[in-house]
């Protein structure tokens, strides 16, 4: 079918938006809730009118048959906030949503919107694009790939409900970060681990680093009651290693976990992970999250090992 890709400008244009990616509002925020679905679905109309489509950094593409019917339709633009390791003025393009009517599907228009967007991301001067999608989607993660997205960072979740929380013997000893001690210590530990998977280089000094991803951060605040931070130590009292959780919303995340090479593979990474969990589990929270890299193996097989189980992929495409 010959299908007509425009930017959105009518507002027929905008409710069609509306009404055909209301199922993700719903799914996500009101799963099991007693309002009616008109009433879920003024919420999730009043929420995306405020999103400016036509402004610079946003653009809405619509798709309609021969015969006027919707089918169809991508929201591109630029990420709103970045990562800690982007440059500032260096967010990609991101594809924010991209939906396709289930009657007018295997008829290559997912691709086609696709491409759409890819090409939106160009013409803005902008070199790579992204996306965010569930690990369950396996026909729009194939699609993904299959236009050459890679996977280049994930979320695991583990619920802690009914889990073994039971310490096993380690030769160190695990604290709650009460002081300012090893801040020094584990920030070393976190410029190495940004040094490598982000920047590339090992020349680069903190201060350097600071000015070219200024998101970075080199400590973590111990008056913050949203961070909750365990050191490991050795015997004599050497620091071996730490790790950072902090609730974001009503989430509970893991924000980093570093060991020391020396003692890697001795079991400390594991307790360092039960330590928080355990803490998370007593405050009501019944499940974790983290963001990882996918090039931090053995972290990500540390995590799965422990029952962590993929659920979103962020994937990548230089345009």
């Amino acid at each position: 079918m010959d299908f007509d890709i425009r930017v959105a400008t009518e507002e027929v244009d905008f409710e069609n938006y509306y009404r055909i990616c209301f199922h993700l509002f719903r799914d996500k925020f009101y799963a099991g809730s007693m309002e009616s679905e008109e009433e879920i679905f003024k919420k999730h109309r009043d929420k995306l009118q405020k999103i400016d489509f036509r402004s610079p950094d946003n653009c809405l593409y619509v798709v309609y048959t021969p015969d006027g019917e919707f089918a169809g339709a991508v929201w591109v633009g630029v990420r709103e906030r970045g990562d800690f390791w982007d440059k500032p003025g260096g967010l990609p393009g991101w594809v924010f949503d991209v939906e396709v009517d289930p009657k007018f599907r295997k008829q290559g228009l997912g691709r086609r919107l696709m491409l759409q967007a890819e090409a939106w991301t160009r013409e803005k001067g902008i070199s790579s694009i992204g996306l965010h999608t569930s690990h369950d989607l396996v026909v729009a993660l194939n699609l993904y790939r299959s236009m050459g997205y890679e996977e280049r960072t994930v979320i695991l979740r583990k619920s802690l409900v009914s889990q073994d929380m039971t310490s096993r013997e380690i030769p160190f000893g695990i604290q709650k970060r009460e002081s300012n001690e090893f801040d020094e210590a584990f920030f070393k530990l976190r410029l190495d681990m940004f040094r490598t998977l982000i920047i590339s280089r090992s020349d680069l000094s903190s201060g350097e680093i600071a000015k070219i991803y200024p998101n970075f951060k080199q400590s973590l605040s111990i008056d913050d009651e949203a961070y909750i931070t365990f050191i490991g130590t050795t015997s004599d009292g050497k620091f071996a290693g730490a790790i950072a959780g902090l609730v974001s919303g009503n989430a509970a995340w893991i924000v980093d976990v570093e060991v020391s090479p020396e003692f890697r593979r001795n079991g400390l990474g594991t307790e360092l992970l039960r330590q928080v969990e355990s803490t998370f589990l007593e405050k009501g929270y019944e499940s974790l999250n983290v963001f990882i890299s996918l090039k931090c193996d053995d972290a990500v097989s540390m995590f799965q090992k422990m029952g962590y189980m993929k659920t979103n992929v962020y994937m990548f495409k230089n345009v």
